[in-house]
């Protein structure tokens, strides 16, 4: 669910939010949609989670073998 954002972007909407009178501001599917889940069923969300973590961790442990 990551996406690649220049870090110019991320600045330019930070500075209209922080300079803007607007309260809620959009919000993407994907986001909304994760909340969502997050919401109705915390602990299978919790367990995808520390399965990802985990996954993680031993690409993370392979890559520096490799290295």
């Amino acid at each position: 669910m990551s996406r690649l954002v220049q870090p110019s972007e991320v600045a330019d909407t930070v500075f209209r939010a922080y300079s803007s009178d607007r309260l809620h501001w959009y919000i993407p599917e994907d986001l909304r949609d994760f909340h969502r889940q997050v919401v109705n069923d915390p602990e299978c969300m919790q367990e995808e989670l520390t399965a990802l973590a985990a996954q993680m961790a031993a690409l993370a442990a392979q890559d520096r073998q490799e290295n």
